[in-house]
């Protein structure tokens, strides 16, 4: 979901630089970039690892749900911080946090959150067992060494 919405929002960006260039919101989604290109990569890894390792507990399934809950959480939030409320630039250029702001910051701490529990669970399981095929037993046909030419 990620991979898709920071394209397009770049190019809704791109589109309108002429009246944005500069503004709260393009400041706000250039940061959004940051979470894209690490954030994502390091959940898509993180699934990885939870597909991977068996965990004793059990916990493996929960884990993937709340994944998936808290990455959708961290992109509807930050497109909520990027275009409903970005906020003012400060005196200093800075950008003030606000209200969607603290929601995009908390979806990203529950994704850290996400990532330190992955790691934690596969690092007490073991790694699942490849599957390997069974080779399947084709019948040969029989070869006869007696030419059809030859009459004994």
């Amino acid at each position: 979901m990620a991979f898709f919405a920071t394209p397009l929002e770049g190019f809704i960006i791109e589109f309108n630089e002429q009246t944005w260039s500069g503004q709260p919101l393009d400041i706000v989604f250039g940061n959004q970039q940051f979470f894209a290109l690490f954030g994502i990569t390091l959940s898509c890894l993180a699934f990885l690892g939870v597909d991977f390792f068996l965990d004793r507990e059990g916990s493996r399934k929960s884990i993937a749900w709340f994944g998936t809950v808290v990455t959708a959480f961290t992109v509807l939030a930050g497109l909520a911080y990027t275009y409903i409320d970005p906020g003012a630039l400060g005196s200093d250029g800075s950008l003030p946090v606000t209200g969607t702001g603290y929601v995009y910051a908390l979806g990203l701490g529950m994704l850290a959150l996400f990532l330190i529990v992955t790691s934690v669970v596969t690092s007490r399981g073991h790694p699942e067992p490849m599957a390997v095929p069974a080779t399947i037993a084709v019948p040969m046909p029989a070869v006869t060494t007696e030419s059809p030419d030859r009459k004994s």
